[in-house]
């Protein structure tokens, strides 16, 4: 080996090592991007020339810490498998671990650093969890005339999200008319409980007085909705009719308008128990009523089933309670469980599962292509993805309101960049011995 290719040896081992200490260096200023993956240089020889290279850069998908967040769409991933996110603008997909996600003006849950929108299953109105992957948007929303721009969205945590410069309606949970009502109540078989007799609750001559305290024994109330999902107020009166304490009539009884109260009456019929006090007649009954000051819904039937009640010698109390239909409501929160199902929780109390986030698992994930904002895209290394979701056939497990940090080891970084710095030295000193040597021979005299 001649002097000239010691020069270019000493050369390479210097590009290398600077090379190697570029690397060095994204890992450490990336010590505290969220989801970011450190890289590892692979060196190799030109056995024809005594070169060192640069062969490869391998991306390591060690786990980094998981730390909790207060924002509800935060969510980290522990295990394999990465989020799916899609460009709109090319409609290409990408792959990340940053978990940092947000609404957009649109509603569709977006990264924060580039608008990728989010890839999952959605479910319809019913909760059935679509088989298609596609953009997670949560819909319905209300109309522009409603929402606010830049509105900012609290929720039962500590943290809060915003939708951003609205150029659709915030999400909204549609108002759902109550049409069935399942009531277990206990009437007390007391032998000093008065009879009452099947008698009307209201005065006919008075309508706008409620049922008077003589005219029954025991009462219920509860809250029915409207199509519109203004509330009321109905209650359910019961009156001993029988000495041999074993026959009840039930009434139904609310009241119309906002401004003067008119109450109606409706007689569901007799309740009948045997000996042991369960109840033995009186089926499901339909309630008519009627709302002149509510919403559009003027009529509204509602099933009431009272099956299961009881006689007992115990206080008249309302054992269960099930009273289908609610109010209109906004979105105020999220909520993710250990199945990858987002639930959207609204302000008049309900839930409703919104999608379940998709993982991309592939069989070699340190060959996949860096391009830059924590994405990554496929390579031919890297193999197809499997598209899955949390926990499924070893696929990681998703965290709501958590993020992976970078998994970078600062120390091993140091250790890695003296050993870079000493390797770069030495490839100099090669360099400086070669010129030495050069002089020595160009000073020879024949």
């Amino acid at each position: 080996m001649g002097l000239t290719t010691t020069i270019y040896s000493g050369v390479s081992g210097m590009t290398a090592s600077g090379n190697g200490l570029n690397l060095i260096s994204d890992n450490i200023a990336n010590v505290n991007t969220v989801g970011f993956k450190g890289s590892k240089a692979s060196f190799s020889d030109f056995m024809e020339s005594r070169l060192v290279d640069l062969s490869s850069v391998q991306t390591s998908f060690k786990q980094g810490d998981i730390t909790q967040t207060t924002s509800p769409l935060d969510f980290a991933i522990e295990g394999r498998g990465l989020f799916i996110v899609n460009d709109p603008t090319k409609n290409n997909s990408y792959y990340t671990r940053n978990g940092e996600f947000d609404l957009d003006s649109q509603n569709y849950i977006t990264t924060n650093l580039n608008g990728m929108r989010l890839q999952g299953y959605v479910a319809d109105d019913s909760g059935t969890i679509s088989t298609s992957l596609g953009d997670i948007r949560i819909l319905p929303q209300e109309t522009l005339t409603q929402a606010a721009a830049g509105q900012v969205l609290p929720n039962s945590g500590n943290g809060s999200f915003t939708t951003g410069n609205q150029t659709a309606g915030m999400p909204m949970m549609p108002a759902k008319a109550t049409s069935k009502a399942d009531l277990r109540f206990n009437l007390q078989g007391s032998p000093t409980e008065p009879v009452i007799g099947s008698v009307s609750l209201l005065d006919p001559a008075d309508l706008t007085k409620g049922p008077a305290t003589s005219k029954y024994n025991f009462s219920s109330d509860f809250t029915v909705y409207d199509s519109e999902g203004a509330a009321h107020g109905m209650s359910i009166y019961f009156q001993k009719t029988s000495a041999d304490q074993n026959t009840w009539e039930a009434r139904a009884c609310w009241y119309t308008g906002d401004t003067t109260k008119t109450y109606q009456e409706q007689d569901l019929g007799q309740m009948s128990f045997d000996q042991s006090g369960n109840m033995t007649a009186l089926g499901p009954v339909t309630i008519n009523a009627t709302w002149d000051g509510g919403g559009t819904a003027l009529q509204q039937a509602i099933t009431l089933n009272m099956d299961g009640s009881t006689q007992y010698g115990s206080p008249s109390t309302t054992a269960y309670e099930n009273v289908d239909g609610y109010a209109e409501g906004g979105l105020s929160d999220f909520r993710m469980d250990s199945r990858g199902m987002l639930y959207g929780i609204y302000s008049n109390g309900k839930q409703k599962l919104l999608a379940q986030v998709a993982l991309a698992d592939f069989s070699a994930p340190d060959e996949l292509k860096k391009i830059g904002n924590n994405l990554f895209t496929i390579s031919t290394g890297s193999g197809s993805p499997q598209v899955k979701t949390s926990g499924m056939d070893g696929a990681g497990t998703v965290l709501g309101r958590s993020l992976e940090m970078s998994n970078v080891d600062m120390a091993d970084q140091f250790v890695q960049m003296i050993a870079m710095q000493r390797a770069f030295q030495a490839s100099s000193k090669i360099i400086s011995t070669s010129d030495e040597m050069y002089t020595t021979i160009v000073g020879l005299h024949i």
